[in-house]
């Protein structure tokens, strides 16, 4: 055998063994997929914070941002929307802000906040709703202080205070006490909770 047969005897084998290799690598994939090339669950990410601001006299007094953590309770109410489970819950909107001075430290298990106010203007009431972006939106109420009162204690309630005052709580968020809100009548307490859904 001379050496030019050779030569194309090996330069075959390698071109054999480069069709083995991207056969291996991008064709068998597709026709012996794997679990992980099937696709994996869908994660979703839901992010909640809080706006905090206290405005005296037209002037920004205080402002403080925090992330809020979903309850138990919250965790269901958002299944139950995302699968029309039936329930009772599955209808109702989670657009209603309340407020606390207590300084308990959030539980997952709550369903109300403790202590919740409602006196000094500062009640559970229903929040304005505004669409920021694909995913991203701000739901933004304005409480109009009548008495002297503090906050520190923020929740998002998918019910109102007289309808159900101790079980809608979707998400909570004790800004502690470096951030409480000591509030005068005449003041204007601003509280925005900003959703991200990615």
């Amino acid at each position: 055998m001379n050496r030019l047969n050779k030569r194309i005897i090996i330069l075959a084998l390698g071109l054999v063994l480069l069709a083995v290799v991207i056969t291996l690598l991008f064709v068998a994939p597709l026709l012996f997929p794997t679990p992980t090339s099937k696709g994996g669950p869908t994660v979703v990410e839901l992010v909640v914070h809080t706006w905090v601001e206290q405005w005296r006299d037209g002037k920004l007094i205080s402002a403080t941002y925090h992330p809020m953590t979903l309850t138990t309770a919250g965790k269901d109410w958002i299944a139950d929307k995302l699968f029309n489970s039936g329930g009772t819950n599955v209808t109702k909107y989670a657009m209603y802000i309340g407020c606390s001075a207590s300084t308990d430290s959030f539980s997952a298990a709550w369903t109300a906040l403790p202590a919740e106010i409602t006196a000094n203007g500062l009640g559970r009431a229903l929040a304005a709703w505004a669409d920021t972006g694909t995913g991203t939106g701000n739901l933004t109420k304005a409480f109009s202080v009548s008495g002297t009162q503090s906050t520190q204690l923020y929740a998002l309630y998918y019910e109102t205070y007289a309808n159900a005052p101790v079980t809608t709580l979707v998400a909570a968020e004790q800004q502690g006490a470096g951030a409480v809100k000591n509030l005068l009548a005449g003041d204007t307490l601003t509280i925005t909770v900003q959703v991200t859904v990615s």
